[in-house]
């Protein structure tokens, strides 16, 4: 695995752990879902041969008044204004999201600013209509091109629950 690839999964890891200490505050029942940090970085290039929506599996899942699936994410850690999320793997956490409306719930992104301090639980359907409604920039990922998308943090604390 290359090193900036390594370097942005343990800067995500950042979101993981203030997820989890919000749900540990307001004793919130949570559970480790996808593919830890050890074993992705101790995976390496096998990795990339598991299917894709697993791949693509969700942080956490969490039960508070429903079951929600959780995909943890961190702001920009250079400007802290936006937070990136791939355009490829916006289908996959859709699945996700249909499953957990099938138990009253939905997918949930976590969003940290480390440089604001501050954390919001955003639903999937406001991800999704910005990607399909909002004039949103791009980029990709220089160390496999993947395309993803900037959304502002403006619309992160418009649209989010503040933890």
């Amino acid at each position: 695995m290359n090193n900036a690839l390594e370097r942005r999964k343990a800067y995500g890891h950042l979101g993981e752990i203030e997820f989890e200490k919000f749900c540990k505050r307001h004793h919130i029942w949570y559970k480790q879902y996808g593919i830890s940090k050890e074993e992705g970085f101790a995976m390496g290039d096998l990795f990339f041969k598991l299917p894709k929506l697993v791949q693509a599996t969700p942080d956490f899942m969490m039960v508070n008044k429903d079951f929600h699936f959780v995909e943890c994410k961190v702001a920009d850690k250079e400007t802290g204004d936006h937070v990136k999320i791939k355009e490829y793997d916006l289908k996959y956490y859709q699945q996700y999201h249909s499953l957990a409306e099938s138990k009253g719930g939905s997918l949930l992104f976590h969003i940290h600013s480390p440089q604001y301090k501050e954390s919001y639980l955003v639903e999937m359907h406001y991800i999704r209509n910005l990607f399909e409604n909002g004039d949103l920039e791009t980029g990709s990922y220089p160390e496999n091109n993947k395309v993803f998308y900037k959304i502002p943090m403006e619309d992160i604390r418009r649209f989010g629950v503040a933890v």
